[in-house]
């Protein structure tokens, strides 16, 4: 994979959640969950970082299409 995780998950957020929220929510969550930046998340650390952001999208855009985003997500940055 070429583009960083973080630039990876922000894009596929961006879509639901605009791009300012998404860059925020990828830098909050990689932080609260990870103790990482966002540029430094690496594929490993994905699961996680899916399973941190799974509540907020469930209440942001609803179950299905959280679980859609979250699994082109895990897909795109294995």
């Amino acid at each position: 994979m070429s583009e960083a995780v973080g630039d990876v998950v922000t894009k596929r957020l961006s879509v639901h959640l605009g791009p300012n929220v998404a860059r925020m929510a990828v830098k909050a969550f990689a932080q609260k969950a990870l103790a990482r930046k966002p540029e430094e998340l690496t594929s490993a650390q994905v699961p996680q970082l899916i399973e941190a952001l799974r509540p907020m999208l469930v209440v942001m855009i609803g179950k299905e299409p959280s679980t859609v985003v979250l699994d082109e997500i895990a897909r795109e940055c294995r």
